[in-house]
């Protein structure tokens, strides 16, 4: 096989892109490689030029463009021996949990995304969907070595696909600092160590330390299972009392009359004119001004200062000593 091109996203954090590069050189197949720096204001047009599905990775083979890692993968395998299993039993289990990779732990990805050249502290306490995903990995990586240990240190005793579409979960659990069984433990070390992961890595720390280095978290790449499970939900940020949040406006138009100047302080409310027929209730619903219109008489001063609820929800990444929170 010849002619081979990978196109892929960026190495800090395309983990997509990851399982594939990995196969072909732990295949030892030689390929160009075409990186495409995620998050930049070219990267969709860039990625359309080699992608139909528009997100990486995408092999550029015989003519061919396959994308999606698992069908890149399944294309190997039917060229190269060895991808696969041999034995039956052992390759219908081994697509099993390839499978089971490629559309699961949604938890794990979600809350634990790849960030290769980062180092974590031990997390002080993880998301029970996220141990439940960790849990589960360890179930097959467990079943894996001690079905295959004698054979290799692989899961499967060689390398294979199986291997490729869990590199990723090892750079997250280094990344994280994830406790882990001693059998995990050795595996993640042992597939860490790989030339190639190496080479992965001086490539990530290279995109890191460059000036226009993005974070490429989940831009463009394969998709993830599109719904988290039940247990994984916003949460919702009360607002400490205090004063009232200012609400930012949109700015006015050019085309619109600049907003007239503030009162000075001293001046006296300005309240609701009484219409010359029954008068309105107090508390009638304030109608806003149209745009380019003249401002709205002033609502009493009694609902002027009424603070209002800010609506906020956040998503805790329990990593190191407590827990990293985005409002």
């Amino acid at each position: 096989m010849h002619g081979l091109t990978l196109v892929i996203g960026s190495k800090n954090g395309s983990s997509w892109s990851l399982r594939p590069w990995l196969l072909l050189r732990q295949a030892g197949l030689a390929f160009e490689e075409i990186l495409i720096p995620l998050r930049q204001p070219d990267t969709a047009a860039r990625i359309r030029r080699h992608s139909p599905s528009g997100k990486v990775p995408v092999l550029l083979a015989d003519g061919l463009r396959i994308w999606d890692s698992l069908a890149i993968a399944e294309y190997l395998a039917e060229r190269e021996p060895g991808l696969w299993p041999a034995d039956p039993a052992a390759r219908a289990f081994a697509r099993s949990i390839c499978a089971e990779m490629h559309s699961g732990f949604a938890a794990l990805r979600t809350f634990l995304p790849m960030d290769f050249t980062a180092r974590f502290g031990p997390p002080g306490k993880l998301l029970a969907p996220v141990a439940a995903d960790i849990r589960r990995i360890g179930e097959i990586w467990a079943e894996c070595r001690r079905e295959h240990a004698r054979a290799g240190p692989f899961l499967f005793g060689s390398f294979t696909i199986a291997d490729a579409m869990f590199a990723p979960v090892c750079s997250r659990f280094t990344t994280y600092a994830v406790p882990l069984e001693p059998t995990a433990r050795a595996y993640v070390v042992h597939l860490m160590s790989l030339p190639a992961m190496l080479d992965w890595g001086r490539g990530a720390a290279a995109e890191v330390a460059s000036a226009d280095f993005a974070a490429p978290v989940g831009q463009a790449e394969e998709a993830v299972p599109e719904r988290l499970p039940d247990a994984i939900a916003p949460v919702t940020l009360e607002v400490e009392s205090g004063p009232p949040m200012p609400v930012a406006e949109a700015a006015p138009k050019a085309d619109l009359p600049p907003p007239p100047p503030p009162r000075p302080p001293t001046a006296p409310p300005r309240r609701r004119p009484e219409p010359p027929a029954e008068p309105v209730p107090a508390l009638a619903p304030l109608l806003p001004p149209s745009r380019g219109s003249a401002p709205a008489s002033e609502p009493p001063a009694e609902l002027r200062h009424v603070p209002r609820a800010i609506p906020s929800t956040i998503m805790v990444k329990p990593i190191g000593d407590g827990t990293r929170r985005r409002r």
